[in-house]
């Protein structure tokens, strides 16, 4: 339960480091173009995380979604995960400044992640850093 708990706060997570270094009216223009880029619906995400984001449902357009968001905080650029861009970003969160050192484990430990595709790339470390505690 915990775990399904870390997991299917990702997004809740994405949003907090997203809101917490842009604004409101960025925030919206980034996932209108994500959604309009990753051809992702909004009834395919809520499902998404709606079932605790299971990985059946985690379809390539989700995937993209995320790699989208991740190329728009400049974390992922030309099918290369951006470790030290991501680790900044997380570090510039209030609630991790005290972690730096679990944020540069996380980054050392998912950072190598390769997926069948980039979006399957970004999609494996976004949920490998989750799984180390960053969904709060």
């Amino acid at each position: 339960m915990v775990a399904s708990m870390k997991v299917k706060l990702f997004y809740t997570a994405i949003v907090v480091l997203i809101a917490s270094v842009i604004s409101d009216d960025n925030l919206d223009k980034i996932y209108k173009e994500c959604y309009t880029e990753s051809s992702v619906t909004k009834d395919q995400m809520t499902a998404f995380v709606n079932s605790g984001m299971k990985e059946q449902l985690a379809t390539n357009e989700v995937k993209c979604f995320i790699k989208c968001v991740m190329e728009k905080h400049g974390a992922f650029k030309n099918g290369q995960f951006i470790a030290q861009e991501y680790a900044a970003l997380l570090k510039s969160v209030p609630t991790y400044k005290d972690r730096a050192v679990d944020i540069d484990k996380a980054i050392k430990e998912c950072n190598n992640l390769k997926g069948a595709n980039d979006c399957d790339t970004a999609h494996k470390i976004a949920t490998c850093i989750t799984e180390h505690g960053f969904t709060e």
